[in-house]
């Protein structure tokens, strides 16, 4: 699910267009693909995903 509204404080945190890729001899494998998010000041997020799917890589 998404929510498109404004956050209500401005972000403490800016994330916008973050890439991450790595390449070896059999080719390249985006990690993260164009991320972009906010949060705001006592905001609580969760990040899932399947293992490898690159949650720690964007910590």
């Amino acid at each position: 699910m998404s929510d498109s509204s404004p956050p209500s404080s401005p972000p403490v945190i800016a994330v916008e267009h973050v890439f991450k890729s790595v390449s070896d001899s059999t080719g390249t494998l985006d990690i993260l693909r164009d991320i972009d998010f906010q949060l705001a000041r006592r905001e609580t997020v969760a990040i899932v995903g399947a293992s490898g799917s690159g949650k720690s890589t964007l910590l």
